[in-house]
């Protein structure tokens, strides 16, 4: 399998790009964001964002993070969160994506399927939301405190009075 981290690095700044007249013959996997706008028979499975050119051929599944596709794919494409199928792309294959945006004039020729990745399933831990799900204590009013129905009851035109507040 072609790893394109070994060959341009792990910086979360790093990209890769695929130039056209490029033809990988196998399987891409990447954990960075990259293009690819040649053509590429095989699977890709990217951890990031991929954008796949206008003049790009991809004969194999995709899978990332985000995708915006404006060349051709003949494939299943899974994506776990936004998929963008541009207006000159054309899709031969199967959608999979939590949001799917597909401006006028693409061809898609297969399946889409929304919400197959729920991120609510994977629920981060953040330190001090446990504390927001235990039961509330109920606290009573002070005992200087004005009900509600007082108050409505004792507006007026002035303007209210501070005093007494702090």
């Amino acid at each position: 399998m072609f790893k394109l981290n070994q060959l341009i690095g792990n910086k979360p700044t790093d990209s890769f790009l695929l130039p056209k007249g490029i033809l990988i013959l196998g399987d891409i996997e990447s954990k960075i964001s990259g293009r690819i706008d040649g053509n590429v028979s095989g699977n890709i499975n990217v951890e990031a964002k991929l954008v796949i050119g206008e003049e790009a051929t991809i004969n194999g599944d995709i899978s990332a993070a985000h995708l915006i596709v404006y060349g051709r794919v003949e494939g299943n494409i899974e994506c776990k969160t936004k998929a963008v199928i541009c207006n000159n792309a054309v899709i031969k294959g199967g959608i999979i994506a939590t949001t799917l945006e597909i401006e006028e004039g693409a061809v898609i020729e297969g399946s889409m399927t929304k919400n197959r990745y729920n991120p609510l399933d994977e629920k981060p831990k953040i330190p001090g939301m446990e504390k927001m799900h235990q039961q509330r204590k109920v606290v009573s009013p002070a005992a200087n405190s004005i009900p509600a129905i007082e108050v409505r009851k004792s507006i007026s035109s002035e303007p209210p009075s501070t005093d007494g507040w702090f």
